[in-house]
């Protein structure tokens, strides 16, 4: 197989063609074996030099657990714990100041009640939902190191099962992707559609994780809800009977299959508003727009899901 030299375009210059079947792939070594890195620059891992290394941007499974990432982690998760009770209380304040403008204006509520229950109101209200930041920021931080751990399983599962371009474009760090991207000439919606293509793919396993955890979670409870309603079945004078008891089954089978679907569309929707955000950051600033957006999209997601998706076991 003899390697010929083509020019390629101005952000390449002469780079080295194989002949053959490998035509139009440079050969690349990684540890002790060679592997082809793309040289058609609509792929992944051709941006902005076709020697980059593929999945160069994947990570071990304790990488997240260096003093660095894991400061940086655990920061970002705090701002966004407290920005969203910040958000939910500013909400929930507006909604009572709109319920009490309305009383006030059909004569139910005079001006000075409307203000003291408000005053009231605002300082029961902050106390509660700051008192309750240290177990909700502990809960997310086990979530977010969770979720990691079960990523890193399933890029090791799917290593196994499928080629390294793919697996490259699953482990894509869209950051520098945005910025290579930039830097081989694609601006505008071109750079948006680019970016929104790769980070698609690019957030498909850790939305798959993260769907997993919160899954686990909903099974968990309710295992603890069914346990709870044998427990009082035991304790009463009359049991239920049998076709009691494969309705409720039913029933809760039911509840369970369409909340697990309810959490699957929602994940879905944030993976599209994730990299949909990610597209529309890159346009603005490639790199720290990219990461902004798909932060705000996916935060819009959730908005959007929290609305109108309830995942709770059906009450006794």
């Amino acid at each position: 197989m003899s390697i010929q030299y083509k020019a390629f375009d101005r952000h390449y210059g002469r780079q080295p063609w194989i002949d053959g079947s490998a035509m139009e792939r440079t050969p690349v070594i990684l540890a002790s074996s060679v592997v082809f890195a793309p040289m058609n620059k609509n792929e992944p891992g051709a941006l902005p030099t076709p020697y980059r290394h593929l999945c160069e941007d994947r990570k071990g499974f304790v990488d997240h657990l260096s003093p660095y990432t894991l400061g940086k982690s655990t920061m970002r998760i705090v701002i966004m714990q407290g920005s969203t009770i910040l958000t939910q209380y500013m909400n929930d304040q507006l909604k009572e100041d709109m319920r009490r403008d309305e009383l006030v204006a059909y004569g139910k509520l005079s001006q000075l009640e409307a203000d003291e229950e408000a005053a009231q109101w605002s300082d029961q209200e902050w106390k509660k939902r700051w008192e309750s930041f240290p177990r909700k920021l502990t809960t997310a931080m086990a979530k977010y190191h969770c979720v990691i751990l079960l990523m890193r399983l399933y890029e090791r599962i799917a290593e196994k099962y499928v080629d390294k371009y793919t697996l490259d474009s699953w482990t894509l760090d869209t950051f520098n992707f945005a910025q290579r991207a930039e830097k081989s000439g694609k601006k505008g919606r071109e750079l948006g559609r680019t970016v929104f293509k790769a980070s698609i793919k690019a957030s498909f396993i850790s939305y798959l994780a993260d769907f997993s955890v919160h899954e686990v979670i909903l099974l968990y409870g309710y295992y603890v809800f069914i346990q709870e309603q044998r427990r009082r079945n035991k304790k009463k004078l009359q049991p239920s009977s049998e076709e009691e008891i494969v309705a409720q089954g039913l029933t809760i089978t039911l509840t369970l299959v369409k909340n697990s679907t309810l959490l699957l569309i929602s994940r879905t929707i944030g993976l599209f508003m994730s990299s949909l955000g990610s597209a529309v950051g890159s346009c603005i600033t490639p790199g720290w727009g990219t990461l902004l957006g798909a932060n705000l999209g996916d935060g819009l997601a959730m908005a959007i899901s929290d609305e109108v998706i309830t995942l709770n076991p059906p009450v006794a």
